[in-house]
């Protein structure tokens, strides 16, 4: 590792190169420094003096600066813990939607339908949207005339096997359950595949974005639909580490909440309490649901949290 000595020495070599004019001139970079510009002839008149001892001006300049940023450091981390104390009492954060999914099929194809549009509300297990199905509708059809085939004979063998009307050995009367057996598999493998081409809200809520038309193509697991749910909604917020642990899970308290020209006060839950403080910022993250059915609130609105006195 380079010594400070030989780092400012190819400093020089490299502003000498690249600006020859500087070579011979006296000048003081007050930027790189950290010089306030109200504070140049000090630091000048300081720097001469060093140097008339015999001293090298910058390293008694250098100390100075970290000693004042070292100063500065503790100075803002007393001033936020100030802040967060005045502020104790009512603590921003952000609301979020209780349920918010992006779907995505599970096979590829073609979008054949969109069955909603953006900003529908559409309830659990409605089809949102369709991928082409006629080849899996056409193989359904096929595996449900192959399964009745199969139950058909192995009956119709069954019952002759009861009635004495020929002799039938055990091993043809399990080869065609089998085949009925296998059938039936086959039917329910067609009908999957054909369920798959059908893309389902798995909550009540809202279609809040449709990312695909009909006639686009579409791969597995890309996104297709957003759907949220607004009825319930979360408060987040960041507390301090010590505040956060006063609170307990189903505790309750008030919130004031971003509606448009006014606000909105409601009682929220605590749900989730961070086991967890964040080392940079001392910060935990907190949690409450609370009831939206009115749907005055928008997710994502701003909001604080009014703590008890």
């Amino acid at each position: 590792m380079k010594s400070s000595d030989e780092w400012r020495t190819n400093r020089h070599r490299t502003r000498n190169r690249q600006i020859p004019a500087l070579g011979s001139t006296t000048y003081l970079n007050t930027a790189a420094e950290s010089i306030p510009p109200l504070c140049v002839r000090e630091a000048l008149e300081m720097y001469w003096q060093d140097k008339l001892r015999g001293m090298n001006g910058r390293d008694s300049h250098y100390a100075k600066m970290e000693h004042c940023r070292d100063a500065a450091a503790r100075m803002l981390h007393l001033l936020a813990v100030f802040a967060v104390a005045g502020r104790a009492a009512e603590i921003a954060g952000i609301t979020e939607p209780f349920f918010d999914v992006t779907l995505s099929a599970s096979v590829s194809g073609t979008i054949g339908s969109r069955l909603v549009e953006e900003g529908a509300l559409v309830k659990k297990g409605q089809v949102l949207i369709e991928l082409e199905k006629k080849l899996e509708e056409l193989d359904v059809v096929r595996r449900t005339l192959a399964r009745e085939m199969a139950q058909t004979e192995w009956e119709r063998l069954k019952a002759l096997a009861e009635k004495n009307a020929i002799s039938v050995s055990r091993e043809e009367l399990d080869k065609k359950r089998t085949e009925f057996n296998i059938a039936s598999v086959d039917l329910n493998l067609a009908q999957e595949q054909l369920r798959r081409r059908s893309l389902v809200s798995p909550i009540d809520g809202y279609i809040t974005e449709i990312l695909l038309e009909a006639g686009e193509g579409c791969e597995p697991r890309q996104p297709i639909v957003r759907v949220v749910e607004t009825r319930r909604c979360y408060f987040v917020t960041n507390l301090d580490g010590k505040l956060g642990h006063t609170l307990a899970i189903g505790q309750q308290l008030r919130l004031s909440l971003d509606a448009g020209k006014s606000p909105v006060g409601v009682e929220g839950t605590v749900s989730f309490v961070s086991p967890v403080i964040d080392p940079a910022s001392g910060l935990m993250k907190v949690k409450l649901v609370f009831d939206n059915a009115d749907g005055k609130v928008r997710p994502g609105a701003a909001g604080r949290l009014l703590m008890p006195e």
